[in-house]
């Protein structure tokens, strides 16, 4: 399991699934990535209120799956999806087909740095340094 995919589904497995979504978007926020990103986590369909029921974690390599994957999830008993983004015209689509269902999304950079940092701490931990790259001058 990937360390991004894994951290999350951490998350998920301290609530029941009778929890609100708005207390799983609580849960994630307090990884440490989260907590410091410039963006925050959003609901793209569904409400705070709704329960999560069953949750798919889609945090892949490059990118989600958009439309196709949330739909089978949806269509297969997933309640809620979280995703890292998905295009607006997809959320669309899905808010259209499947509502009552719930998309939460994370960011781009704070979800990529959720998986890199344990990674990258493993090998500081192991004597290597690393450098990271801070932006400067936005």
């Amino acid at each position: 399991m990937r360390f991004g995919r894994k951290r999350l589904v951490e998350a998920v497995e301290k609530l029941p699934p009778d929890a609100a979504v708005g207390e799983l978007i609580g849960e994630l926020a307090e990884l440490d990535e989260f907590a410091a990103a410039e963006t925050e986590i959003g609901v793209r369909l569904g409400s705070l209120e709704n329960r999560i029921g069953k949750v798919g974690v889609f945090h892949g390599a490059g990118t989600n799956g958009g439309y196709p994957v949330a739909a089978c999830a949806f269509r297969h008993g997933i309640d809620t999806v979280i995703y890292i983004h998905c295009a607006d015209p997809a959320v669309r689509r899905l808010s259209r087909e499947f509502p009552g269902k719930n998309l939460i999304v994370t960011g781009h950079i704070a979800s990529d740095s959720l998986g890199i940092n344990p990674f990258l701490e493993e090998f500081r931990e192991r004597g290597t340094e690393v450098i990271a790259l801070d932006v400067v001058g936005r």
